[in-house]
């Protein structure tokens, strides 16, 4: 019958070495979830600018059809010409693109979020 009693510290550096990789696991654990947390935020603020985006061309497409509705007027009164309402509904079909644009963004903004919370997987929202 054999018993090891000195072993040249093997039984020392396997648990420091065990040690250390404990560590690493817990620091690349705590690595992911910044990076979740990161990841959260950033959709959170993306939303909230889109929403922004929205409201401002919601005020644009509102003053475009009101310029346009007077430009009408103008011209029905004979103190306009036709290029301004021309002008005025470019204006206004321009207004709606950039409208329609933000409410895309919004609703790519609002995919990023629930693929960041985690309601959504990576699958579907590339």
């Amino acid at each position: 019958v054999s018993w090891p009693w000195f072993d040249g510290f093997k039984t020392k550096s396997e648990i420091e070495s065990a040690q250390a990789s404990l560590k690493m696991v817990q620091l690349g654990i705590e690595d992911q979830t910044l990076m979740i947390a990161l990841e959260v935020q950033n959709a959170v603020l993306a939303l909230g600018e889109a929403k922004e985006r929205i409201n401002a061309t919601q005020k644009l497409l509102q003053e475009s059809s009101e310029n346009l509705e007077i430009s009408k007027a103008r011209h029905e009164e004979g103190l306009g010409s036709l290029i301004e309402v021309a002008d005025a509904e470019t204006n206004e079909v321009s207004a709606k693109q950039t409208h329609a644009s933000a409410i895309a963004g919004y609703l790519s903004a609002f995919a990023d979020y629930q693929k960041s919370i985690g309601v959504v997987s990576q699958g579907v929202v590339k």
